[in-house]
């Protein structure tokens, strides 16, 4: 008599379900001609592991695979329902340090580019008026024609925006009694991380740098004279205490900074 013929449910044809088998989270159509040796033994990759572990608990409640750990058509057991959470657990917090991670990461990398795109700025506004007497008549639309603003953060032909989309806002400024004796940069649509740490930069002070003044505000700024509330001399650079009181946008990116240059 021959022996009787043992037939092994293979999975359904979907791409994007976890089988049972010994230890390995396995998408289906993954396994080899004899039905027992995976093919893909690890994935590194940690969006995919939260999908396959996500279905497997779908697996347990549509019958596939039992809590005991068992297949339900008698081929190799897995992990156990408890050990599937655990790990799932486990991507889920190393998941939310990741994305956590990569915004503070992206925040750094804008905040260095905007402090690039405003040294570049200025120095070229510096050179363009280096003949001149004062810096009457420089606004925002003369700016892009010259071409002193990169192309990055032009918008139109009148507008302005820097890299966390807010408005950027150009124009001569009064200093001492005197129209057009200086030009001034606002950045709107900061975040309060942004707005502490480009408020606290160095950015120099005194002929050679420029810089005479600076305002930081927790709202959207205007073109304005310098005020009480700017920063000058030896006030600047400002603490770090003294921008995190300054930058109190903690719900919304509407922290804005000015700076006067010479």
């Amino acid at each position: 008599m021959p022996p009787p013929t043992v037939t092994v449910r293979r999975p359904p044809a979907p791409l994007n379900g976890l089988i049972c088998n010994t230890g390995y989270a396995l998408p289906y159509g993954s396994v080899s001609d004899s039905g027992t040796e995976p093919l893909l033994k690890s994935q590194k990759n940690v969006y995919f592991l939260q999908i396959l572990y996500f279905n497997a608990a779908k697996h347990v409640q549509r019958g596939l695979c039992t809590m005991d750990n068992k297949r339900t058509d008698g081929s190799q057991s897995g992990r156990s329902m408890v050990e599937m959470l655990g790990v799932l657990a486990i991507i889920g917090v190393l998941s939310i340090g990741g994305i956590a991670g990569y915004s503070r990461a992206m925040i750094k990398f804008k905040v260095g580019k905007s402090l690039d795109q405003i040294s570049m700025l200025v120095a070229s506004i510096q050179t363009l008026y280096s003949g001149q007497r004062n810096y009457s008549g420089l606004t925002l639309k003369e700016a892009i024609s010259y071409g002193v603003i990169s192309s990055d953060m032009k918008a139109s032909d009148s507008t302005v925006t820097n890299v966390f989309a807010g408005s950027v806002l150009l124009g001569e400024a009064k200093y001492r009694e005197t129209a057009g004796a200086a030009f001034q940069i606002v950045y709107n649509g900061l975040g309060q991380e942004a707005c502490v740490t480009m408020a606290s930069s160095d950015w120099g002070t005194g002929s050679s740098a420029g810089l005479i003044g600076m305002r930081v505000s927790d709202q959207e700024l205007a073109l304005a004279e310098m005020d009480a509330e700017t920063y000058t001399g030896t006030d600047l650079p400002i603490t770090i205490s003294e921008a995190v009181a300054k930058c109190t946008c903690r719900e919304a990116s509407t922290c804005a900074i000015g700076w006067d240059f010479q």
